[in-house]
């Protein structure tokens, strides 16, 4: 699988990590990552 890229909305540092998840509830305290908090509300 090749790399992914992409450019964040705002200058911020992106850690480059094995795997990630890009959130899609938007209630992740980590913008755009998803922090597993919409296991809160399953």
């Amino acid at each position: 699988m090749a790399p992914l890229a992409f450019t964040a909305e705002k200058s911020e540092t992106i850690k480059v990590c094995n795997t990630f998840s890009i959130c899609t509830c938007k209630e992740t305290k980590t913008p755009p990552y998803c922090d597993k908090t919409h296991k809160k509300f399953n």
